[in-house]
C-alpha cells in the first residue's frame, strides 16, 4: 500500500476488497489521501467491505467536493457506496437529501443510489430516502442500473412508509418494462396493502 508505484498500491487495495484481515482499518484510512484517484477508489471500496463504522468519518472527509474535470468521479462514487455499507442514520439522511446531482452526473447518482441501497439492506431508511428513490425511478432521466438500486431500496422500506405512497408505487410499476426492476417494485407495492 505504500509502494512508490501507484499500480502496486491500487492492486494491493483491490486485494483487500476480497480479504480484509482484522486491524487493517487504520492502514487503509491512512491511504485515503493518496494522490492517485484510482488508488483512493480502491481503498474506499476495501473500507466498505470491511464494514467498520469507525471508517465512516474518514470516508466522508475523503470525498472530493471540487472536481471540475471529473478526475475523482469514480473515487466519489466508491466513497458514497462505502458509506452506505458502514455508516448510520445521520449519514443516510445526508446522502438521501442530496438533490444537486443531476441526471447527467451518472457516477455520482449511481454512488448515491448504491449507498441508499446498502443502507436499506441494514434497515436504515427514511422518508427522504423514499422520496429520492422515487425520483430516481424516472425512466426518462435515469438509466436501468440506477433505477434498479432505487427499486430495491423501496422494496426494503417498511410497510408504513410505503402504504402512504401506494398510488405512486403502482404508477411506477405500470410504466416499468424491465422485469428486474418490476420484481422489487411488486414487493414494495405488496406492502402498501392496496
Amino acid at each position: 500500500l505504500s509502494h512508490p508505484n501507484a499500480t502496486y498500491r491500487y492492486l494491493s487495495a483491490k486485494g483487500f476488497s476480497s480479504f480484509t484481515p482484522p486491524g487493517l482499518r487504520d492502514t487503509l484510512v491512512s491511504k485515503l489521501n493518496d494522490p492517485v484517484p484510482e488508488v483512493v477508489a480502491a481503498v474506499a471500496h476495501a473500507l466498505g467491505q470491511l464494514r467498520d463504522p469507525e471508517a465512516g468519518e474518514a470516508l466522508t472527509k475523503a470525498f472530493v467536493k471540487r472536481d471540475s474535470v471529473g478526475r475523482w468521479l469514480m473515487t466519489n462514487q466508491n466513497i458514497l457506496e462505502a458509506i452506505g455499507k458502514i455508516a448510520g442514520q445521520r449519514a443516510h439522511d445526508q446522502i438521501a437529501s442530496v438533490t444537486t446531482y443531476l441526471p447527467q452526473d451518472t457516477m455520482l447518482v449511481l454512488g448515491q443510489a448504491r449507498a441508499l441501497f446498502h443502507f436499506s439492506n441494514r434497515q436504515i431508511v427514511s422518508e427522504s430516502g423514499v422520496l429520492r428513490c422515487v425520483e430516481l425511478m424516472n425512466k426518462e432521466k435515469y438509466p436501468q442500473n440506477i433505477r434498479l438500486y432505487a427499486a430495491h431500496y423501496l422494496a426494503n422500506t417498511p410497510d408504513e412508509m410505503i402504504s402512504t405512497r401506494a398510488d405512486t408505487i403502482l404508477s411506477l410499476l405500470k410504466i416499468e418494462e424491465d422485469v428486474d426492476i418490476q420484481v422489487p417494485i411488486i414487493k414494495a407495492a405488496a406492502k402498501s396493502g392496496n
